[in-house]
């Protein structure tokens, strides 16, 4: 009976989140230690055409980037002056932030959902990666009624949180011309596609 729920949450969050191939918005960003404090603020805008592609525009504190576009990820850091580029398919195993743009069984087959409430207004699901080896200990999705993303809540292995808050939501057409990335000159680039 549990697997069976499992996998209806599973199923439930998919078909929601597919719902809407288009999503577009700004985010708020603050991190916080294991005991509530606030280590950092920060935001944002973010893009979703699904499936397979993924924007998100971090601009303060610091300038960084992480985008899918159906083939590889490239996830820049400013303050590094560094992009690393993977291939999409075999990196998607070590970030839930893409299950939001992938049907992929295999890669949802390796965590467990669970929905949290029952409200009418919102929707809210806690992701667990089986694999308890990585960084990342729960995903938690808060979603509208209308199926459009509210709040993402990361935690780590050490309790440490990120929490994002989505405004100024638009479900307008997105294309993959949206998802176009030209490494800046003078960037160091970490080439993990081949490993």
């Amino acid at each position: 009976m549990f697997n069976i729920a499992v996998a209806d949450d599973t199923n439930d969050l998919k078909k929601s989140i597919f719902d809407i191939s288009n999503y577009e918005a700004k985010f708020s960003q603050q991190v916080k230690n294991a005991t509530g404090q606030v280590l950092q603020d920060g935001e944002g805008s973010i893009k979703l055409l699904r499936p397979n592609y993924f924007r998100m525009d971090i601009e303060t504190p610091s300038e960084a980037l992480i985008l899918a576009n159906g083939k590889e990820i490239y996830n820049y850091d400013e303050m590094l002056e560094q992009v690393t580029v993977y291939s999409q398919g075999s990196q998607m195993v070590n970030s839930p932030f893409l299950l939001l743009i992938s049907q992929d069984n295999e890669l949802w087959n390796k965590y467990t959902v669970t929905r949290k409430d029952n409200s009418k207004h919102q929707k809210t699901y806690e992701i667990v990666s089986n694999n308890q080896e990585g960084l990342i200990k729960s995903f938690v999705v808060t979603l509208n009624r209308h199926n459009l993303l509210q709040e993402i809540v990361i935690t780590e292995n050490d309790e440490r949180q990120n929490i994002y808050k989505f405004s100024d939501i638009k479900t307008n057409k997105l294309s993959s011309d949206d998802f176009k990335y030209a490494i800046p000159e003078r960037i160091s680039i970490d080439d993990q596609r081949q490993k």
